[in-house]
């Protein structure tokens, strides 16, 4: 996601003065359609049917006629070095053997993505899982459309989150604070996230965190991607807030910050331990001492904990239609 201009940051503090709401964000999505995201400008819509036959033409050439289209694309991941389709072919074959390597993820095993966009890692799973093996959720119904209609991925599963997401859903009707997701317990061996917990705020990465650790099954594994501050130039994240930083005040979901300590303690509340990958609940760093890295992100490893009597007798977040709850559809 992209920035705000300054015109957009300006109308949004008379949004952010008052608590925030979901009305008040729908309301300022409605009226501000650009906010943070270049694909929603005026003149990237103008010029992007032109565009879109070119690079359509491009990528027949190159076989890619399989790919979304250049906008799609763009809106999954911004315009930069998408013309064509190679790039995104070739980022989503990297971040698939990263994610593949750390949970060792095996050809037969259930797997979900959330977060899936328009198909970009799906692709690439689609060349190392066994049909049907793979699920993937999204909050923009827009990308599920596309996925559901690409030939390559039809042996798989697409499912849209009704959350609301200032850029790419703003008629979501649940929070992720509050929302379950529409899978039983232990459905899924391995769950991924990549640029997701990076737009999110710790009360809605606790619930997805809660709900994770539900779908899991004993040996299950968690890859996500966080921006740790730890690895980060705090001045790309200026704005404190107690146990995380934020790129812009005026729009959160563009960017947040944790230390490594915060996501740990998140995801071990919610029953979750850090690994090394070996099954032991322990983080074994590479030998330059950085954790594994997506792109400009970090990748963390975690695997459930052992249900202790506390969280037995408390019940998961998910599966038993808990007060205050939405359950996804």
């Amino acid at each position: 996601m992209e920035v705000m201009p300054k015109r957009r940051l300006q109308v949004a503090r008379r949004y952010h003065r008052a608590p925030v709401n979901l009305e008040r964000l729908r309301d300022f999505a409605r009226n501000h359609t650009s906010a943070g995201a270049i694909w929603q400008h005026p003149a990237f819509k103008a010029v992007s049917p032109v565009v879109d036959l070119a690079d359509a033409a491009v990528r027949s050439s190159r076989g890619l006629s399989h790919l979304p289209s250049f906008s799609m694309r763009s809106r999954a991941m911004g315009p930069a070095l998408q013309f064509g389709g190679v790039h995104f072919v070739d980022s989503g074959r990297t971040t698939a053997r990263q994610i593949c390597e750390m949970a060792a993820l095996r050809p037969d095993e259930d797997v979900l993505e959330v977060g899936c966009s328009v198909g970009r890692i799906a692709l690439a799973m689609a060349e190392h899982l066994e049909p049907g093996r793979y699920t993937g959720t999204d909050v923009d119904r827009k990308a599920i459309a596309v996925c559901l209609t690409n030939p390559k991925l039809a042996s798989f599963r697409f499912q849209a989150q009704d959350v609301f997401s200032l850029v790419y859903n703003p008629g979501g009707r649940a929070r992720g604070s509050e929302y379950e997701f529409p899978f039983p317990d232990g459905s899924f061996d391995v769950v991924y996230l990549t640029s997701v917990f990076t737009h999110m705020l710790p009360e809605d990465i606790a619930q997805y965190a809660r709900e994770i650790r539900r779908m899991l099954r004993p040996a299950g594994r968690l890859v996500c991607s966080v921006f740790t501050v730890e690895h980060r130039d705090l001045a790309a994240f200026p704005v404190e807030r107690t146990g995380y930083r934020l790129r812009s005040a005026e729009f959160p979901e563009n960017a947040v910050a944790y230390p490594i300590g915060e996501v740990d303690r998140i995801m071990s509340e919610a029953g979750l331990a850090r690994s090394d990958g070996a099954g032991t609940a322990v983080w074994g760093a590479p030998a330059d001492g950085r954790l594994r890295t997506l792109a400009d992100q970090d990748l963390l490893l975690y695997v459930p904990q052992p249900a202790t009597a506390g969280r037995r007798a408390g019940g998961s977040a998910g599966g038993n239609g808990a007060e205050g709850r939405v359950r996804g559809k």
